[in-house]
């Protein structure tokens, strides 16, 4: 084997070969910490809005069903309150110009 020493200015290129690819590890790896993260968007899923719309409809129904069956058979009890007096109007105060 022959041992031949490098020139300086072959030392030259090698250590900016080095720090070249010493830069752009460093590089890369900073921009992957520093990197904001991505919005990442929940898109809604149009059947399940519409099922569960329909399944509100239903149950509203249902309730607006029981309702009918009660005031149309069922007994009520009631209590009558006396009705309010309508308010008197009342009369505009005069506007008094400077």
């Amino acid at each position: 084997m022959s041992s031949q020493a490098a020139s300086p200015r072959q030392w030259r290129y090698r250590t900016w070969a080095l720090v070249f690819a010493g830069g752009v590890l460093v590089g890369l790896a900073g921009s992957e910490l520093i990197r904001t993260p991505r919005a990442e968007a929940q898109i809604p899923d149009p059947a399940v809005q519409r099922r569960s719309t329909f399944r509100e409809a239903l149950e509203t129904n249902r309730l607006l069903k029981d309702m009918l069956d009660v005031l149309r058979n069922g007994t009520l009890k009631v209590r009558v309150v006396e009705e309010d007096k309508p308010a008197k109007p009342r009369a505009k105060k005069p506007v008094v110009k400077p």
